[in-house]
């Protein structure tokens, strides 16, 4: 019986991860400075959800995993909803300039 009991374990680190990652800074960008910004997780995380108004879904990649986090017991809508926000927070590692103020300058 003490396998049960950590059936869902794998959501939990799931969860402490994420939340985890919040303190930490999301990415560094560089535009003629010599030193590179840092872009905090937590202020991304919180209004990333203006991101479409500029074409940019990536934030909704958080949406998908918490609603597959909460449907974990229904596996014909958690695995869906965790490869959509998969499939959406692989969609950053391709851009190739982000949107860093807003002026409308980017940067690598």
């Amino acid at each position: 019986m003490k396998i049960l009991r950590y059936k869902y374990i794998h959501v939990w680190i799931s969860m402490v991860l994420f939340i985890s990652c919040l303190f930490f800074p999301a990415f560094y960008s560089t535009k003629g400075t010599q030193e590179p910004v840092v872009w905090d997780s937590l202020g991304l995380f919180l209004f990333g959800w203006l991101g479409p108004l500029i074409g940019l879904f990536y934030w909704y990649a958080n949406i998908f995993y918490l609603i597959a986090l909460i449907k974990v017991k229904d596996l014909n809508i958690s695995s869906p909803l965790g490869f959509i926000a998969f499939s959406l927070a692989l969609l950053f590692i391709f851009q190739e300039e982000i949107l860093i103020d807003e002026g409308g300058g980017t940067a690598p």
